[in-house]
């Protein structure tokens, strides 16, 4: 028997208009991978909330990682 391909994850892209991303879109979002977005969260860098067994982050929280990292250069 011929072994099956693993299908990659497909990661819709973020809407424009969105109030909340899934790690994989916030990544995308800000041009980041999806493991350096989990590693700001592990260090409290990046809030993000848990709902219904899915990880959110919501847009204003890219936005004040983004603010920050702006006023830090």
């Amino acid at each position: 028997m011929a072994k099956r391909k693993k299908r990659k994850k497909r990661v819709r892209p973020a809407h424009p208009y969105a109030i909340s991303y899934s790690a994989d879109e916030a990544a995308k979002v800000i041009g980041v991978s999806r493991a350096f977005v989990y590693d700001l969260m592990t260090e409290g860098k990046l809030q993000s909330i848990k709902l219904k067994g899915k990880r959110l982050i919501a847009r204003s929280a890219l936005e004040k990682l983004i603010s920050e990292a702006a006023e830090e250069t």
